[in-house]
């Protein structure tokens, strides 16, 4: 990280860069729904952390289920920044957030903060990353389980196009009741509809 290019860095922060020894740790946010356990505060330290971000305020919990998380790259090209979460795959985290509640578009920030010689905070935590998650994949193992959660910045599906979906529900949303679409899921070939030209 560039000193010099340190946009909107604490002074605090920037002297503790200047350094030839750095301390600090990551803390991630994964934002759910209240009804879904509201926003999961996690830290890969030792140690829990209490921090004040951007979006919120807290304690960020070192229980070890956010294991890491694969840097990025800044550019100056105007591109879609992906990264991997590591979260451990054994724990209730996983079990409660991802396999029972929907996971998908869910907002996930990730701080970096650094720490004192003596383990104090400094300054405010910096933000490292701010996108959407996309899916997960479990890797198991025979000692060990993690979860790789594939997150991207919030323009990754900007050229999708928004429209109709053949569920009932999209169905629904523009002609109540109709039921047409009730079993389109198990249809095995294309639905023409009309008739053909005589």
């Amino acid at each position: 990280m560039s000193i010099n290019g340190s946009r909107g860095l604490a002074t605090a922060v920037k002297t503790e860069l200047a350094k030839d020894k750095i301390t600090y740790v990551d803390l991630i946010e994964l934002h759910f729904d209240s009804a879904d356990g509201g926003v999961q505060k996690l830290t890969n330290g030792q140690f829990s952390i209490s921090a004040t971000t951007t979006t919120s305020s807290g304690t960020y919990t070192a229980n070890g289920k956010f294991l890491t998380f694969e840097t990025t790259n800044e550019t100056n090209e105007a591109r879609v920044n992906e990264i991997n979460i590591i979260l451990d795959g054994v724990s209730s985290t996983f079990t409660n957030l991802f396999l029972n509640n929907n996971y998908v578009e869910r907002r996930v920030v990730i701080y970096r903060q650094f720490l004192a010689e003596d383990g104090t905070a400094i300054s405010t935590p910096v933000m490292m990353f701010d996108g959407e998650i996309k899916n997960f994949t479990v890797n198991d193992q025979l000692d060990t389980s993690t979860v790789v959660v594939k997150s991207a910045s919030v323009f990754y599906n900007f050229t999708d196009l928004n429209g109709r979906r053949t569920t009932t529900s999209s169905q629904e949303s523009v002609f109540a009741h109709d039921r047409g679409f009730d079993f389109a899921a198990t249809a095995t070939k294309e639905i023409r509809w009309g008739r053909e030209d005589l």
